[in-house]
């Protein structure tokens, strides 16, 4: 066997092999490649923009701040108001921070409204420490460590609002720490 002949029998099939490779699988990965870019092009242009994500956010939250306004108005006639009530100002501005402390400890708002009267009747000497507010039965959704981050920072704050008492319900059992609690708090 000649020098060429033994060139072209190691050279040809390692050839043949990268040939084979480059048409039928390096071609249709670099097709669907192409498609996922397409896509993706297609999906970016479909998603707000940084500014306007903000303006939204901005505009959700005076939304927000207008409906806690509203629901405090409404309830001005049934909840167990006192003499000397803060400003709707404070208000508004206790609701913004409760809001913020549950997002910044990623604790879900199940359900909020204005406790019964048999709930009020049990923190009955706590009331006369919270003039002119009203005690809410918050429902909230999350971990022990979260609602315990919440409850120490609740306790920080001057605004109105002063966690009354906090109870687990055993009947939601998930496998992740995930509990639900019912807060009532004067606000």
């Amino acid at each position: 066997m000649s020098k060429r002949d033994r060139i072209l029998l190691t050279g040809l099939p390692a050839i043949l092999i990268l040939l084979i490779y480059g048409f039928f699988f390096a071609k249709p990965s670099s097709n669907e490649l192409k498609d996922l870019q397409r896509k993706s092009g297609s999906l970016q242009s479909l998603m707000p923009s940084q500014a306007k994500q903000a303006s939204v956010r901005g505009e959700l939250a005076k939304l927000k701040a207008q409906l806690k306004k509203l629901r405090l108005q409404q309830s001005e006639g049934k909840a167990l108001s006192l003499t000397a009530a803060p400003s709707n100002e404070s208000m508004i501005e206790a609701d913004a921070y409760f809001e913020s402390l549950l997002e910044d400890y990623q604790v879900i708002l199940m359900s909020e409204a204005l406790a019964e009267t048999t709930d009020a009747r049990s923190f009955k000497r706590i009331t006369s420490s919270s003039p002119g507010t009203a005690l809410w039965n918050v429902e909230l959704a999350g971990n022990y460590r979260n609602l315990a981050g919440l409850l120490a920072a609740l306790g920080k704050t001057e605004l109105p609002l002063t966690p009354v008492a906090v109870e687990m319900d055993a009947s939601l059992q998930t496998q992740s720490n995930l509990r639900r609690w019912n807060l009532w708090i004067y606000r």
